[in-house]
């Protein structure tokens, strides 16, 4: 990948040896690991390091029963193992509950006759890795019908749930427990309307939570998902995105001209050529190189490659004046879909919530410091 941006897509160093230990054959995942294994410090790897880490050690785990089955050694060292084995366990307990919080959620909607599907981190446990240690999750996510979203988020606050951060296509919401929900009324935060996610729910597959069923993306719609929200700029998506998209598509059921007619429909075939490219550096036998020559000949508009320039950028390095009338357009659309009307305040308050300022009070010092490191 040559364009504009790569250094904001491309993991690490050490994210993309643990990338080839998860991913690649055995020789070039052992050699993977020798040289990226005496940088495993757990407390002092930063969050998408070390958010890698349950996945390499299930390979690595099932790769030291193979070797001690053949008579063969382990790449790793059994103190190695049991440091890896730790955090699996705690990924595990802690989806676990996540997962269990999640289900009354859906339970509570269902009940209401409001639909529900999940995203990103639940659908992906469920669907594609269906192990809770594999993927870590630092919340839960969930869609509901555009036209359901006021509904929905009242239904929550009465059950005890306070609204916090906000963006143009979900509310955030935060349980006593400390439990953390994202409800969505569309997928992607540059489409918005009841008509933007109607061929998504349409293609959606039925998903076990527990004793109830929900709805998942559908395998191409995921891949898509995971790519778009994958390849923005921020300390964990640039590298957790690679394992869930390679997941995915391992998983052989990827309806790859369904894929390509989305990217067209959706207006992102620049992110999703983008992730797809970089996903062929690392294991070229994961996309088809027809996919990609496919994606490339879609007619891109003016203002997806704007949409995605900015997809691409660092916060700190986008134009102030810009940023400033894009978040009130996320206002507007943030209002609308939650059936407010639009006020001073409440844009005021709009902002601090989407913003890492977090409150009102708390949003002058992060203007401020905003305003510095430019």
């Amino acid at each position: 990948m040559n364009s504009a941006g790569d250094d904001i897509v491309r993991p690490t160093a050490l994210q993309e040896a643990l990338l080839r230990v998860i991913l690649l054959d055995d020789a070039a995942a052992g050699r993977a690991w020798m040289a990226c294994a005496d940088q495993i410090e757990v407390e002092r790897l930063e969050p998408g390091a070390r958010r890698l880490l349950p996945s390499a050690y299930a390979r690595l785990a099932s790769w030291d029963r193979g070797a001690r089955a053949g008579g063969a050694v382990s790449p790793a060292t059994a103190a190695q193992l049991e440091t890896l084995r730790g955090e699996y366990v705690r990924t595990w307990q802690a989806n676990q509950l996540r997962l269990h919080e999640l289900r009354d959620v859906v339970d509570r909607l269902q009940a209401a006759v409001i639909p529900v599907m999940l995203l990103k981190g639940a659908a992906l446990v469920l669907a594609a890795y269906a192990d809770a240690g594999l993927r870590p999750m630092a919340d839960c996510d969930l869609l509901v019908p555009y036209d359901e979203a006021p509904r929905a988020i009242a239904l929550l606050e009465a059950a005890g749930w306070t609204a916090s951060g906000a963006a143009p296509h979900a509310q955030s919401l935060t349980q006593a427990s400390g439990f953390d929900l994202d409800l969505h009324w569309n997928v992607l935060p540059h489409l918005a309307g009841a008509a933007a996610d109607r061929a998504l729910w349409d293609a959606a597959a039925g998903i076990a939570l527990e004793d109830i069923r929900s709805r998942v993306l559908c395998p191409a719609d995921q891949l898509l998902h995971v790519c778009v929200h994958g390849i923005a700029p921020g300390p964990t998506s640039a590298v957790r995105w690679v394992v869930d998209a390679a997941t995915v598509i391992r998983q052989g059921a990827v309806d790859w001209p369904r894929l390509v007619a989305q990217c067209g429909r959706c207006g992102v075939s620049l992110d999703v050529a983008r992730a797809l490219r970089y996903l062929a550096t690392l294991d070229a036998g994961l996309v088809p190189g027809e996919v990609v020559r496919q994606l490339d000949t879609l007619t891109v508009t003016a203002a997806e490659r704007r949409r995605h320039a900015r997809t691409v950028t660092a916060p700190q390095h986008r134009p102030a004046l810009s940023e400033g009338a894009l978040l009130l357009s996320h206002y507007l659309r943030w209002s609308r879909a939650r059936g407010f009307l639009p006020t001073p305040q409440g844009l005021v308050r709009y902002v601090a919530g989407a913003s890492r300022a977090g409150t009102v009070r708390r949003l002058p010092s992060y203007v401020l410091s905003r305003l510095v490191g430019r």
